[in-house]
């Protein structure tokens, strides 16, 4: 497996949700998934997981890597906001921060610029929040993409396309659960090696197995079956 590029963050966060997609594994799994978590994260080679160590490792990843985004785009604008209070050029032609640190004048004399610029980016993120309201009851092509990508990385090695249906079956799942929700159901389903194929018909469970209507997601999200009922008719 490929590794991260290494930042200067001091460390990552793990959830509580991940929970679901280690407590099946044995302890064994668990050492070598937290392993792998750590190689990752320090930006070190992997190596090579069992698919059921990779499946959870895959859950988890996904979430140190958003993390790591957002801690980017913070310091990315903290940057920007820097440079702006450090706009004058210095004595020597120079704009930034004087080397010379008698040089205070620099610093505005009325803090209120500080202020403004602050108030300025309160309002940009009060726009924002508007926006996400607006917005957050019809599902984006990316959020439906975003999904089909996440269920291939629980799949075991199968790759299924995001079609027609499975957009429209998505966006009506997400009027009752949300994006995580789905995602837990898909984790906890394939914690049971019966959804990747182990059975007698080799029958693998695809997106729109769990998409099928709000009952088969909310089955999945808080327990992990042995078998659906479909297969076990006509057992004794």
């Amino acid at each position: 497996m490929k590794t991260r590029t290494n930042s200067n963050k001091k460390g990552f966060l793990l959830y509580k949700d991940s929970y679901f997609a280690i407590k099946e594994l044995s302890n064994s799994n668990k050492g070598k998934l937290f392993e792998a978590i750590f190689r990752y994260a320090i930006g070190k080679e992997v190596g090579k997981l069992s698919p059921v160590v990779m499946m959870a490792f895959n859950f988890i990843k996904a979430g140190i890597d958003r993390d790591e985004e957002k801690w980017e785009n913070t310091c990315k604008k903290n940057r920007e906001n820097i440079n702006k209070r450090w706009k004058k050029k210095s004595t020597s032609g120079k704009s930034g921060i004087p080397n010379n640190t008698i040089v205070y004048d620099r610093i505005p004399s009325y803090t209120n610029v500080y202020h403004k610029d602050k108030d300025k980016d309160k309002d940009k993120d009060k726009d924002k929040d508007k926006k996400r309201k607006t917005t957050s009851l019809k599902t984006t092509f990316k959020e439906k993409q975003d999904f089909i990508d996440f269920f291939n990385t629980q799949a075991g090695g199968k790759v299924y396309r995001l079609t027609e249906k499975r957009k429209k079956t998505y966006s009506l799942r997400r009027k009752s659960f949300t994006d995580k929700d789905i995602r837990k159901a898909v984790v906890n389903m394939f914690a049971n090696t019966f959804y990747l194929g182990e059975n007698d018909r080799n029958w693998s469970a695809d997106p729109d197995f769990i998409l099928r209507n709000d009952e088969q997601v909310d089955k999945f999200i808080n327990k992990i079956p042995k078998k659906d009922p479909f297969w076990d008719k006509g057992e004794t």
